[in-house]
């Protein structure tokens, strides 16, 4: 799950779930799913952009690399006039 509102609105879904390892570069995620007991959390390292609450950077790449998701969430920050 990576950063934006719309992967921490699907985290507060995910707080009724069971069984749920989530790997995340938002710390705001990381911070909703850590309210689900049932939830294993992986938070990537990296460089904070404080804007967003995201890590990023080498080290969030290579954190992530070490996994095959079964989901991804992925969100965006912004669109420009090109999309």
């Amino acid at each position: 799950m990576n950063i934006g509102t719309s992967t921490e609105a699907v985290a507060e879904k995910m707080l009724a779930h069971r069984n749920i390892l989530a790997v995340t570069n938002n710390i705001n995620v990381a911070t909703t799913l850590a309210k689900n007991p049932d939830c294993q959390i992986v938070l990537s390292g990296g460089t904070l952009r404080r804007s967003d609450g995201g890590l990023v950077g080498d080290l969030t790449t290579r954190t992530i690399r070490h996994f095959k998701f079964d989901i991804a969430v992925i969100g965006c920050s912004a669109m420009d006039e090109d999309g």
